[in-house]
């Protein structure tokens, strides 16, 4: 169970919107549908040099009260810096969902909120 106290950080989730163009391209495009209360930490970072340019991750835990909402597909905003869902622990039983989730940082630029 959660205690309340603990979910001091507020996150908004993104989800895709999938529509094709006339010449039957697929883009995907973002909406935030709400913010939720959530406890978030830093789970691992990383930097290497990938073909000259410098790539940064940053692997962060999310534990937040149950909801139907939140899916892998979905993306998540924290602290001003856009986050891609790897993975959803649901537990009914605690009615939490845990995710982790990863930050890509290519060349010291972040990548959009709309991309």
């Amino acid at each position: 169970m959660i205690n309340s106290g603990d979910l001091n950080e507020r996150i908004t989730v993104q989800i895709p919107a999938i529509t094709r163009t006339a010449n039957g391209e697929q883009v995907t495009t973002w909406a935030a549908t709400k913010q939720y209360w959530a406890n978030v930490r830093y789970v691992r970072g990383a930097r290497a040099i990938l073909s000259g340019d410098v790539m940064m991750t940053n692997a962060i835990s999310i534990m937040m009260n149950w909801n139907d909402v939140v899916t892998e597909r979905c993306r998540i905003v924290w602290d001003g810096k856009l986050y891609h869902i790897d993975s959803i622990n649901r537990n009914k039983q605690h009615y939490e969902i845990n995710i982790t989730a990863t930050r890509l940082d290519v060349g010291g630029t972040t990548e959009g909120s709309n991309g």
